[in-house]
């Protein structure tokens, strides 16, 4: 039987903090008790780091979810995003039928964001979803740019959703306390990609404590069970996972990068996050078809231009070899255009 290799999830590829699955094997013990309170721990502790009071976060089953919460509750009819647009975020957008709108990434500029041009767009519209770092290049927004993004959609009544779901990849900072201090600015987080905690679906968001109000109703602390919070403030605490996941991290990229440097053809952007960008030059069509009959799931895209590439979150060493060798044998493969 042959594995297939998933390089959609993004998840971290050393799985959970061995303190995380120290508490939840302790759990076990408790599993027939109904918690009263299953989320408390979790609120607490992420209130006094972030230095938030207990009105400015909600809680739910993962990122996704909230952002499903959102649309659901507050029905927006137009949406602001970066393009290329993530397949978690597009699927969202049209089950709730929201029209999306569009500012393109610049390939030339490493997958940066047109600060102007977005601030141009977002007056017109009901909400803005950013991804910050995107979560289809990896490429992280400059701190000075989203406070100005943030101040943009204050100014024009517009609801501004930061997804920072892999954040904790990267060393930028989160705008926690200008979030808090907005009336139209929310911050998305989930315990599922840099915590590999998927399984458990936990996420939160923060933001000013009017706008999260209409959120609440349908994000309940009881929904949770007992091993989701308590595992995530074991990962939050576990410091020497974080080091060395960052650590991992860095030198896979580097290792991937290095193996495609010498593939023609094909051009390696590497991001601050965990997610690379190969872009395949010339008229390579059906990537994602070539690699299933490989055993391989990718995410493949298209720029504004037309031009082909892969979105490419790092997975283990194994993984990632077997990826360059495949790409290799692909674009190699007379008429693979």
């Amino acid at each position: 039987m042959v594995n297939t290799i998933d390089f959609t999830s993004g998840a971290n590829p050393l799985g959970p903090s061995n303190k995380a699955k120290h508490e939840m094997r302790k759990l076990v013990r408790n599993v027939d008790v109904l918690p009263r309170d299953p989320i408390g721990p979790l609120r607490r502790y992420l209130c006094r780091s972030e230095g938030i009071g207990e009105d400015n976060i909600i809680f739910g089953n993962g990122s996704t979810h909230i952002l499903d919460v959102f649309f659901q509750s507050l029905k927006p009819r137009t949406v602001l995003v970066s393009f290329p647009v993530s397949p978690r975020h597009g699927r969202i957008f049209r089950e709730h039928g929201v029209e999306e709108r569009h500012v393109g990434l610049d390939p030339d500029d490493d997958y940066s964001l047109d600060v102007a041009r977005f601030l141009g767009a977002i007056r017109d519209c009901d909400v803005a979803v950013l991804a910050n770092p995107d979560d289809v290049t990896g490429s992280v927004i400059p701190r000075d740019d989203i406070a100005a993004i943030i101040e943009g959609a204050e100014r024009y009544g517009t609801t501004l959703i930061i997804d920072e779901a892999y954040l904790e990849f990267t060393g930028a900072v989160s705008p926690v306390k200008q979030a808090v201090g907005s009336s139209h600015t929310l911050l998305v987080r989930t315990f599922s990609t840099f915590h590999g905690l998927a399984g458990l679906r936990m996420g939160y968001a923060i933001g000013p404590a009017g706008l999260l109000g209409g959120l609440s109703a349908f994000c309940k602390s009881y929904h949770s069970n007992i091993f989701g919070p308590r595992a995530a403030v074991a990962s939050l605490k576990d410091k020497g996972f974080r080091k060395r996941t960052l650590l991992y991290i860095e030198g896979e990229k580097a290792y991937v990068r290095d193996k495609l440097a010498g593939l023609a053809g094909v051009k390696c952007y590497v991001s601050p996050s965990n997610i690379l960008v190969v872009k395949v030059r010339g008229q390579c069509r059906a990537l994602r078809d070539s690699f299933l009959k490989y055993h391989i799931l990718i995410d493949e895209f298209l720029d504004e231009d037309a031009n082909s590439f892969i979105r490419f979150p790092v997975g283990t060493r194994k993984s990632n070899a077997r990826f360059v060798r495949i790409l290799k044998r692909i674009t190699e493969t007379p008429n693979h255009a």
